[in-house]
């Protein structure tokens, strides 16, 4: 007998909750019976393996955590930077961190990190 996933198998099979699904451009059914549709699981590896857009964010790389790791250290490691004026508007030291935390981010990386520095 052929063993066949519902759309909440095939969910967990892949990692996202059911209602997720209708985003995504689903392969063609393996069976259907009445209108519920089932797919073997070598359909949807398959599919999963070769669909585009996988990672973080319409196919972005995901950033390793040896890469998230690195960028903390540095932008940690970022006290002062010379050349920054830092905008009158910003009066508390938290403030003028946080500015400064995202102008490092970004002329270091082109991107700033979700994970502030800790103090």
């Amino acid at each position: 007998m052929i063993r066949y996933l519902s759309r909440t198998e095939l969910a967990e099979r892949i990692g996202v909750r059911p209602d997720t699904l209708g985003r995504y451009k689903l392969p063609e059914p393996d069976a259907m019976i009445g209108t519920t549709r089932g797919w073997t699981a070598e359909t949807i590896d398959a599919w999963n393996a070769a669909r585009p857009g996988k990672g973080a964010g319409a196919g972005r790389k995901p950033r390793s955590q040896e890469d998230h790791e690195r960028f903390s250290a540095e932008a940690n490691a970022t006290v002062i930077l010379p050349n920054t004026p830092i905008p009158s508007h910003l009066t508390t030291q938290e403030e003028m961190d946080a500015y400064l935390y995202a102008v490092a981010a970004v002329e270091s990386h082109g991107m700033i990190s979700p994970i502030p520095p800790s103090r």
